[in-house]
């Protein structure tokens, strides 16, 4: 196995790990209706945000062809002749555009809400992450889009306030940052060993935290 095979590997080893403990699947499931949490399609969560996903889908369309069937008689009172075919379209356009903006609206603000309720460790540790993804060469681009989901189940996870289940991903991830692989990885360049170092002193700042608190 390669080196950029084995680092992807392990990291998704190690989330796999974390999510097989009790709790961790449903902390970052529990509000994930029109987030931006990305939901196996075999899940249980999936089936269920997506059966209400698909019935306000079915609502709107529903509300938007009824507007368009009022709405003309509506405004014949007022002298204003529309015809039905004509403002379908255009009526479902807006409806269709109205819940897109919503939803992009409703997940910044979500993102927004999980950042505000981080610790300046947990920032730390984030941005630690985000550095070392930066400063990946182009063939270790597999290994930055597991970074990247790393992040956001770490922003996910920290923003829950468990305690138990931070500490545990924040082990987790310093273990796997700690590997022969990712030692392999920053001993290739000095660039990428400087940024793993960073990563791991701020996830070691997490789990003592929670070990001296404990």
């Amino acid at each position: 196995m390669t080196s950029i095979e084995s680092t992807s590997a392990v990291l998704n080893e190690g989330m796999h790990r974390f999510d097989q403990l009790p709790g961790a699947s449903a902390s970052i499931i529990a509000d994930a209706a029109l987030s931006d949490i990305r939901l196996r399609p075999t899940s249980a969560n999936f089936l269920f945000f997506g059966w209400i996903g698909m019935a306000g889908a079915v609502a709107l369309v529903v509300g938007a062809v009824t507007m368009a069937q009022v709405l003309p008689a509506w405004l014949a009172r007022s002298g204003i002749v529309v015809s039905r075919d004509a403002l379908l379209v255009p009526v479902l356009i807006g409806v269709i555009a109205g819940a897109w903006i919503a939803t992009i609206r409703y997940a910044r603000w979500q993102t927004e809400r999980r950042l505000a309720a981080l610790s300046a460790p947990q920032q730390r540790a984030r941005e630690a992450v985000a550095a070392l993804r930066a400063s990946l060469p182009p063939e270790l681009s597999l290994l930055g889009q597991n970074l990247q989901s790393a992040s956001e189940r770490m922003l996910k996870v920290y923003a829950t306030g468990n305690a138990g289940l931070g500490h545990r991903l924040s082990s987790t991830l310093h273990d796997v940052f700690s590997s022969a692989a990712f030692v392999a990885l920053g001993a290739a360049s000095p660039v990428l060993d400087r940024r793993l170092e960073e990563l791991r002193e701020a996830l070691a700042v997490l789990v003592h935290a929670r070990e001296r608190a404990a």
